[in-house]
């Protein structure tokens, strides 16, 4: 699809160049094309804007060399560059355009190539203003850390998780915090560390105090768990507990109850385990699994504004 507006201020000249520079790429196929003249490059720049598909400019510009494609970009603005470096993979160009970006921009763009391009990401983020620290989807001036800090962040996180004074809401709010103040790097490493202590504390979820104490650690990781899939299977192990330790409650009521303090992510995670209950091969486990599952499943009309309702009918 193409946006005639944008070429209706062409010449017949000009329309000539660049029905020529069209056909020397769709169909004879000519590559490494070098385009010197600014207006020529102008005109190469219009019959890109009024192209609609992305996938289309950018296989228009794998056809150019390098020196041409930098002319062009400079005429490209914000929302002309965020997808040219998520789906052009020639990464000295891309590199070559970021540095001369604003920060700002840098921003903007190591944010929209995060997940989609992580090894893009890396490459951009080693020659990102010095300015820029980044967490994912949030990007702001973060302070230096050292193995010193790091380790004391850790120490400090885990007294919070069994500290009994505070609350899951403490928890979840430190983990939004260590994301703003560190590096994508040194939170997966705290938290990874964390993930790994906590599991050998074997904490046993058989009354509230230990419930309490799970149910912190779990608010804590919740601002991660998109940044960091791996952490999952990490803690697949204390999912399975929080799963059996349903079975010692009175009644679904309860179930559904204690099911409903959870962090969305774990009530997820725990119902994706019980509606998979035919695949476990332990009778006793799929037994147990299955008949958890109807006990949500027939207490959930007296929570219908909850996270657990709007979970379960996902499935």
């Amino acid at each position: 699809m193409i946006d005639e507006s944008y070429l209706k201020d062409l010449n017949s000249e000009e329309v000539m160049f660049a029905a020529k520079f069209l056909e020397d790429i769709f169909l004879h196929k000519k590559t490494n094309i070098s385009i010197t003249n600014p207006s020529e490059i102008q005109i190469v720049f219009k019959v890109l804007r009024s192209i609609g598909p992305v996938n289309t400019k950018n296989v228009i510009l794998s056809f150019l060399d390098r020196s041409t494609k930098l002319k062009i970009s400079n005429f490209m603005d914000e929302y002309e560059l965020l997808p040219l470096f998520i789906y052009h993979g020639d990464t000295t160009f891309l590199s070559t355009v970021f540095k001369n970006l604003k920060t700002d921009l840098q921003i903007k763009i190591l944010r929209s190539i995060y997940q989609k391009e992580p090894e893009k990401y890396k490459i951009l983020k080693g020659i990102s203003s010095k300015d820029i620290k980044c967490i994912g989807g949030i990007f702001i001036q973060k302070k230096e850390s050292t193995p010193v800090l790091i380790q004391n962040e850790k120490q400090h996180l885990l007294n919070m998780i069994q500290n009994p004074e505070l609350s899951f809401e403490d928890t979840a709010f430190a983990g939004r915090k260590l994301l703003s103040e560190y590096d994508i790097e040194d939170v997966k490493n705290i938290i990874f560390d964390i993930v790994s202590e906590f599991i050998a504390l074997k904490i046993k979820i058989s009354n509230q105090e230990s419930f309490m104490i799970s149910l912190k650690f779990l608010y804590l990781l919740e601002p991660c768990v998109n940044l960091f899939p791996d952490l999952k299977n990490r803690i697949i192990d204390i999912t399975d507990k929080i799963i059996i330790s349903l079975k010692s409650l009175p009644n679904g009521m309860w179930i559904v109850k204690i099911l409903n303090q959870l962090p969305v992510y774990m009530i997820n995670y725990i119902l994706a385990e019980l509606f998979s209950y035919e695949k476990i091969s332990s009778f006793e486990k799929r037994n147990l699994y299955c008949k958890l599952l109807k006990e949500v499943k027939s207490n959930l009309d007296q929570e219908k504004t909850s996270n657990l309702y709007f979970a379960f009918s996902q499935f």
